[in-house]
């Protein structure tokens, strides 16, 4: 494994230089883009680390482009930050997987320790990461019902709708999900649509 390193996205130039200079006092590797276009365009191989992205960016901005790294299935840690963020637009992204949504302006010891824990949870989650053979062989060993069930949550159903489906309280859906998602070693629904897509091609 590389060194980690910091991708900072923002199209504020005298933000990515500062927020550079400090990880890097901090013996952080960073690298600086002024743009969602300029980091698609730069980054080829999934470095170990994290990502931090402002949310307000001229032509692509970062809730759009935090998207595309979903559908790119870029699994780096995402720290978003804003100085014009609410509460659901946060809560928003959390759900569909960012690590976390700070407010400008950072301060100093909270956003280096966010971006600490990010690298941790990446560092993590590659010493975790299933091969395709133990991804197949986790995937056997789930039961019909558990099959069924995760079935139902790849097709993005709430946990609700599963219940009620499969005539089940939804507290026992919801311990399904967590056992398959802890079973498939995977944090969120795109994590198991990856997963579940690299299983498919084995068979």
């Amino acid at each position: 494994m590389g060194k980690n390193v910091i991708h900072l996205i923002d199209d504020d130039p005298s933000m990515l230089t500062s927020i550079c200079y400090f990880l890097e006092s901090e013996g952080l590797d960073c690298r600086c883009y002024s743009s969602a276009h300029d980091f698609l365009k730069s980054f080829k191989e999934e470095t170990p680390g994290c990502i931090v992205l402002d949310v307000k960016m001229p032509e692509v901005n970062g809730i759009e482009l935090f998207d595309e790294l979903l559908k790119r299935e870029i699994r780096l840690p995402v720290i978003f930050f804003s100085g014009h963020g609410d509460l659901p637009m946060a809560v928003n992204v959390l759900r569909k997987g960012a690590f976390h949504f700070l407010e400008k302006p950072l301060r100093p010891e909270i956003f280096l320790d966010a971006v600490k824990e990010a690298v941790k949870e990446d560092e993590r989650r590659r010493a975790g990461m299933l091969s395709k053979a133990q991804l197949q062989k986790q995937y056997e060993k789930l039961t019909e019902r558990e099959k069924q069930v995760l079935t139902l949550i790849e097709k993005g159903l709430t946990n609700k709708i599963i219940a009620e489906r499969k005539r089940l309280s939804e507290r026992t859906i919801e311990n399904y999900r967590a056992n398959l998602y802890k079973k498939l070693n995977v944090r969120n629904i795109d994590e198991l649509k990856t997963v579940l897509k690299v299983i498919e091609k084995k068979k």
